[in-house]
This record gives C-alpha cells, structure tokens and sequence, in this order.
C-alpha cells in the first residue's frame, strides 16, 4: 500500500515498519509531517486516539484537503510558466520533478512535453485536437473507457506499438493524481476525525501528556526537499530540543551524533534524495540515549 502524498523523501515503503516501533498513547505528533506517509499509516493503525501533522510547508493541509475529495475532479494541466507563477501546493506537487515541489516535471527542451500535453488533453478532456496537430493516433477509441485511470492505460496500450513512441513515457502526474484521489477513503472511513494539521515549525507545536513524538527532519547531505531548504535548517537546534523532551522521541536519519543518540532499527532503501541520483541508503531510526521507553521498544 502507499501511504501519503506522493512526496520527496516519502517513508511511504517503510511506514509500517516504523509505525511497529512507536508505543501507543493518547497523542501521536508527526512534526515533519512532509507528504504525510507516517501520518497516513499511523491514522489507520488506530494505535492512537489523535495524530497531529506538522510541516513548515502546506503537505499536511494537500493531505487533509485530499482525502475530503477536494482534487476529486482536478485534471487540469500546469505549463512550465504557471508552474513557476504557481503558489498552489497541489500544483506544485503534482508538476514536480520527483516531487521536490520546486522544479517543473518536464526538462527544459524535453522533447516529449508536447507529446504529454497532447496525451493528457486526450485522457483528461476528451480533446484529440493537439494530438491530431503533432501528427499522433486517433485515441478516440479511449471514449468506451469508464475511469480515467482505463482511459490512461488504454491510450498507453494503443501507443506503445508506435515507432515514435519512447517506451518509458507516461504521465507522471496523472498517477500522482490518482493517488491522491485514492487517499478519500481515509474520509469515507471516518479515520479523519482522528487527524490534527498544524503548518510552522517543529518546536511552536505544543506537546500533550501521553504522546509520541516522531520526527524526520530534512536529512544532512543531501540537497533538502519541500518547502524549505536544507542550508535553513538548524540541526543542534534540533538535537537539543528534542533532549528536552518529557514524551518519548523517535527520529528518522541516516546518522546522527552518538553520544546522544543512538539507533533502534535500520534498514537499506533505495533513496532518491541525493544530488547524484538514486542510491541505496540506509534508514535508520533514532531514540535518545538513557530513555526508560528504549526498552519498551527493543523487546
């Protein structure tokens, strides 16, 4: 299962195993939040009668706002120049290059963007026009579809026997679109009476008795996602906000300082945030040292 928005960075593949590792309690905080993956797996563990999504950036409003169906019927293409006007978080995550909200999904002088356009107006719209204009197929055959995601997979079908057509080309933000749309179940399984959504930063968020705290800040080396760089981001601040804590903290990293911290669980994922593309990585998961609560979770 996928979990949460389609986002830079998603602990969507390892959700529930980190879920796993957090002990119930009245109050689960999620204090960077990002594409809401954890958010999403613990509100449908139960584990937690309330859990409060953070982000510096919108995410967790996208998340909330999608699961109630607000982009039930939101198919509308982004050019490269709204993208860049564009300060609507759907927009910008939907027509991002791997999900990084601040770079448009097509390459400048990519040669296939026209293709694209033409593609979506035919699945989305029903318009064949700008297909018709750069010499492709009639996809009007695609009309005895009944889902947008039948009409998709038909027109790839129809097109994949083309000589023109290069075999890896699909429309990214349809899939994400679609995504999104299937995050209305949390709705119609009343899971979001359970779900708070908070926008600022980690440490203006105040904390409850008998909670959980989870975080997983912008990660060192590598080239930040989001809405906010990684240069802006104060780890010590961090270190030693989360030292001072009463409920028990677990942090989502690759390293982190050892003589305050050490690690619970790791496991190899293939990571896509490095500046030099996909690369295997390990996660890890963090807790501070000396806390009673480690045992509760090693055994």
């Amino acid at each position: 299962m996928q979990y949460g928005l389609p986002y830079k960075g998603s602990k969507s593949k390892i959700a529930n195993e980190i879920i796993d590792f957090l002990p119930p309690a009245k109050v689960l905080y999620d204090l960077f939040a990002g594409g809401c993956a954890i958010t999403h797996a613990a509100i449908l563990s139960g584990k937690w009668g309330k859990v409060v999504a953070n982000d510096i950036g919108p995410w967790p409003g996208l998340f909330r706002d999608a699961a109630k169906g607000k982009y039930r019927n939101s198919y509308q293409w982004i050019s490269r120049e709204d993208f860049f006007k564009s300060k609507d978080p759907f927009e910008r995550l939907v027509f991002s290059f791997g999900n990084d909200c601040r770079t448009y999904i097509y390459a400048e002088g990519d040669k296939n963007e026209n293709f694209k356009r033409a593609l979506h107006y035919a699945i989305c719209f029903h318009d064949y026009g700008p297909m018709k204009d750069i010499g492709g197929p009639d996809l009007s055959v695609i009309d005895s579809c009944k889902t947008m995601k039948e009409r998709r997979l038909m027109a790839y079908a129809i097109l994949g026997g083309k000589e023109w057509y290069e075999k890896d080309i699909h429309l990214e933000n349809l899939e994400r679109l679609e995504r999104l749309q299937n995050l209305e179940r949390l709705e119609r399984l009343q899971n979001l009476e359970r779900l708070e959504v908070k926008q600022g930063d980690y440490f203006d968020v105040p904390i409850e008795e008998d909670s959980v705290i989870y975080l997983d800040p912008p990660y060192a080396n590598t080239n930040g996602y989001g809405a906010k760089k990684l240069s802006d981001f104060d780890s010590e601040r961090l270190y030693d906000w989360i030292l001072e804590q009463k409920a028990p903290v677990y942090i989502s990293e690759y390293q982190m300082p050892e003589d305050r911290f050490e690690c619970i669980w790791e496991r190899k994922v293939k990571s896509l945030i490095n500046q030099s593309g996909p690369t295997e990585a390990t996660e890890r998961l963090f807790v501070p040292k000396g806390r009673d609560y480690i045992k509760t979770t090693l055994f």
